[in-house]
């Protein structure tokens, strides 16, 4: 058996080309030319425009909004971030501590005494420092600067050891006693020299005694450190001076 397909004319064929190529469709369904772009209506079986920028509708099966402002919720944020506030004040800052009153006397202190508020152990304040920028987030402390108030200060020269903690010390003894405290939530210390004499007291300033800073936590559930003052030279102090501890730090 042979088939006679009928003679097309060169034209015929070019029309053909122009006007686009058919596809053979199931019943019911209709073609379309593939030449050309192919257009959103071709692709998809309810038209969605696709020029412009694209919104959340288009892009999410329900749209959800999500807040960059105020409070957040757990959802969105681990404890400790919770809020667009709390991540900007990660970095470096400054604390100041809770000045402490040493006692009413001038009895002599020796190397190795412990500078207090009170003459009873139990008794004694220890300096506290919001250090961390959030609860159980981490902290280091870098640098500690010292100043102790009143003018011709018999603390000028004098080191002072600030010890730190990560939970409230008890000390063992009172103002001027031999400093003794718990190794229970021992930091380190800083060495800090008074060599900067002003005219309402005098200042100075130190780092850790071992390695470039300290890395903690803070007191459980909290945001911060403690520490307590030890003279490292003898000192015939003034009554009642005022012992005023500020920390530099990288919060995390």
């Amino acid at each position: 058996m042979s088939v006679t397909f009928p003679r097309r004319s060169v034209i015929d064929v070019l029309e053909d080309i122009a006007n686009g190529i058919k596809m053979d469709l199931p019943d019911g369904a209709s073609g379309f030319p593939v030449v050309g772009p192919v257009t959103d209506e071709q692709l998809r079986a309810t038209p969605v425009p696709v020029a412009g920028p694209l919104t959340d509708a288009q892009l999410r099966a329900a749209a959800v909004a999500v807040s960059l402002t105020g409070s957040a919720t757990s959802a969105l944020q681990t404890t400790g971030n919770t809020s667009l506030a709390s991540l900007l004040a990660a970095g470096p800052a400054v604390v100041v501590g809770n000045a402490i009153t040493r006692v009413a006397d001038v009895l002599p202190y020796l190397a190795g005494d412990l500078i207090a508020n009170n003459l009873t152990a139990g008794s004694v304040t220890p300096i506290t420092l919001g250090a961390a920028r959030a609860s159980n987030l981490p902290v280091q402390l870098r640098r500690a600067r010292l100043t102790v108030s009143g003018a011709a200060s018999p603390w000028a020269g004098a080191t002072v050891r600030a010890h730190f903690y990560s939970s409230s010390p008890v000390s063992a003894v009172g103002d001027n006693g031999v400093f003794q405290t718990p190794v229970a939530g021992y930091l380190g210390y800083m060495d800090i020299t008074l060599d900067q004499t002003r005219s309402d007291g005098v200042f100075g300033a130190g780092a850790p005694g071992a390695g470039g800073e300290i890395t903690t936590l803070p007191v459980a559930s909290g945001v911060n450190v403690f520490a307590l003052l030890e003279t490292r030279s003898a000192v015939t102090p003034a009554s009642a001076s005022i012992f005023t501890l500020t920390l530099e730090v990288w919060r995390g």
